[in-house]
């Protein structure tokens, strides 16, 4: 008979209430887990890297009583209250905000392995392929107009004039207001030329 023996995966941090009603081993050789209550893990076939789908990132219920994998790699889910679908190899994901804390999107950038969202409400950021919630930015409260990469720093546009956005940090560099766009002067590389809502303006680096 074989031997059943504990090994350590990235499952271990979950809490003792965490349960598991269905699994499969994927063609992949990644695993498929169907919780009770808490929705759908995807664990890499080195036990290391964890995701998580549940009802705030689509399902229409958190009870994975079922699991089906087609001949398109994709996943059928049998849950609590009817079926679900998960495209696996769509290049597409798609990010609900239930809570409505986002508000509108005016723009978007990747910088240092976080995505920044400007909004109506501020700027928002997450890390890159992580299943965190998007964070509000400090002092970016309002409306967001533009995020523009120069001399590699990531510029925000803004109600209230210019930041420097570094990390989770904002620094107001220029307090004219309404900066909707911004461009490097050709042949000035410190010169930059902004349009906000007195026209347009040039800010100069001095670093």
């Amino acid at each position: 008979p074989g031997v059943l023996i504990i090994v350590n995966s990235s499952l271990d941090f979950l809490n003792d209430g965490f349960s598991i009603f269905s699994a499969i081993q994927l063609q992949d050789s990644s695993y498929a887990l169907g919780s009770v209550g808490q929705g759908l893990f995807l664990l890499d076939s080195d036990l290391k890297s964890l995701k998580k789908i549940d009802k705030s990132r689509g399902l229409a219920n958190n009870t994975v009583l079922s699991l089906y994998e087609d001949t398109k790699n994709n996943i059928w889910l049998g849950l609590d209250n009817g079926i679900n679908y998960v495209e696996m190899n769509s290049p597409f994901k798609i990010y609900h905000d239930r809570s409505g804390e986002l508000g509108s999107i005016y723009a978007m950038q990747i910088f240092d392995n976080k995505l920044y969202l400007g909004t109506n409400q501020g700027l928002f950021y997450k890390e890159i392929n992580s299943n965190t919630d998007f964070k509000l930015i400090a002092g970016t409260e309002g409306q967001v107009w533009s995020l523009k990469r120069h001399n590699e720093e990531l510029l925000l546009g803004h109600h209230e004039g210019t930041f420097r956005i570094e990390g989770k940090q904002a620094t107001q560099i220029s307090n004219l207001p309404g900066t909707w766009t911004s461009i490097f002067l050709e042949g000035f590389k410190n010169k930059l030329l902004e349009g906000n809502y007195n026209g347009l303006s040039v800010l100069e680096n001095h670093h």
